[in-house]
């Protein structure tokens, strides 16, 4: 087991916050998949994925996300996933976005500008953390932050969150697994995704 252990100055008492992060797994999308599944969360009650260079082979795709009870058997594909989003595409308006759809977009879906690509230089970078897996008292909830480079002349930040509104129990349920895929076909076929448990 890896500990990776990053540091921020403490504000007040001149020494070292720090946040440990036990590493879990690495998938390499150097062979094309058409989905990113990780599931066995049950270790931790937080999450980090860490996402570099993703990009898929088809152009004007969206990354979306479902989640899973039953450790990926089935995702939850009700209309039940409350969340916002976020893109700020350079030299274009920042626009917002809410909904409850059956999946969660990870980048603003009515933008064109911020959808998936295949031309050479496109790649998303992201960072999703999972605020809560879920349990007694609080639905599961996710948010994420990250960056857009599209052909080497459009970029943009992107951001958002996630809240699964109703899960078995409501609320009651713990989510194990997360899948990522795309909004119609086609594969992943270049990038990183690192999965880390947070023991706050």
């Amino acid at each position: 087991m890896r500990i990776d252990a990053p540091t921020m100055p403490a504000a007040t008492s001149g020494g070292a916050i720090v946040f440990p992060r036990v590493f879990i797994s690495e998938t390499d999308l150097s062979t094309p998949a058409a989905t990113i599944e990780l599931t066995g969360l049950t270790q931790f009650d937080h999450y980090l994925i860490l996402i570099k260079n993703l990009q898929c082979d088809t152009n004007l795709r969206n990354l979306q996300t479902q989640f899973s009870f039953d450790n990926g058997t089935s995702y939850h594909g009700a209309a039940e996933y409350i969340w916002s989003a976020s893109s700020m595409p350079n030299a274009i308006t920042q626009v917002d976005e809410v909904g409850s759809p059956d999946t969660f977009a990870l980048m603003n879906r009515s933008n064109a500008a911020t959808q998936f690509g295949n031309e050479a230089n496109e790649g998303f970078n992201f960072e999703i953390f999972f605020n809560s897996m879920g349990n007694a008292t609080t639905y599961p909830t996710m948010s994420h932050i990250g960056t857009y480079i599209g052909s080497g002349t459009i970029w943009g930040a992107l951001k958002g969150t996630v809240i699964l509104e109703s899960t078995p129990g409501s609320p009651g349920a713990r989510i194990n697994g997360i899948k990522l895929f795309l909004s119609d076909t086609g594969n992943f076929d270049r990038g990183i995704v690192r999965l880390y448990g947070v023991p706050l």
